[in-house]
């Protein structure tokens, strides 16, 4: 299914009420795209039909796994970019957040990583004039920080999750999704690492801890 830049604003709604609730409603969704019923059920019903969300009228919907995916993609685009717009091109919160909405539907995974990498750097270290280039090379190679990076005890917001779809799918189904935040609650040299994360203790493996990008909160 071709998703069109109306579809993944309904995509990204649902994902964001989902990081909240456990499903979404009709008029939760058409409340925060400040749209018409009737134009939030003919979307779900496309969704739907693409097989990117559960939905049964007059029910609740929830994402599928693979509208989780892709849900989760373009939530990513648009929080990086507008972090971008305001930490880096000094531009106000409110208006980066409008000019986010379609640009993420534009940008590929190179220039994507440039501008995260950028916006870490002016938020670290709080000047504009500095070596920006070996910054990018350094940013690129360990693409930002994983959680392997961080210590016991740190609390952990969920920026991206990379790695292979079958990786995503995992750490998706057990809650480890972009937007949410954990604890690391035991970390010891070459073992699993525990994490709490939405009331439940977790044990993550090398592969995984590897795959999830966030920063200190």
């Amino acid at each position: 299914m071709k998703i069109s830049e109306s579809m993944e604003d309904y995509l990204q709604s649902i994902y964001q009420i989902q990081m909240d609730n456990e499903y979404a409603r009709v008029k939760d969704i058409a409340e925060d795209l400040d749209v018409k019923t009737s134009s939030v059920i003919s979307a779900l019903k496309k969704l739907s039909e693409g097989k990117l969300v559960y939905y049964q009228k007059y029910g609740y919907i929830k994402l599928t796994k693979n509208g989780l995916l892709v849900a989760a993609e373009i939530y990513e685009k648009k929080n990086s970019v507008s972090s971008f717009l305001s930490e880096v091109m000094c531009i106000n919160k409110r208006e980066s957040r409008k000019l986010a909405h379609g640009l993420e539907h534009h940008l590929n995974e190179k220039l994507l990583t440039r501008m995260e990498a950028l916006t870490l750097y002016f938020r670290k270290n709080k000047v504009k004039f500095c070596d920006v280039k070996t910054f990018l090379k350094k940013y690129e190679k360990e693409f930002e920080n994983t959680v392997d990076k961080f210590k016991t005890g740190a609390n952990i917001k969920i920026l991206r999750i990379k790695g292979h779809k079958e990786i995503k799918e995992r750490l998706f189904s057990m809650g480890i999704i972009p937007g949410v935040t954990f604890k690391i609650e035991r970390k010891t040299l070459n073992e699993p690492v525990e994490i709490f994360i939405n009331n439940v203790r977790i044990i993550l493996r090398d592969e995984e801890i590897k795959s999830i990008v966030g920063e200190k909160v």
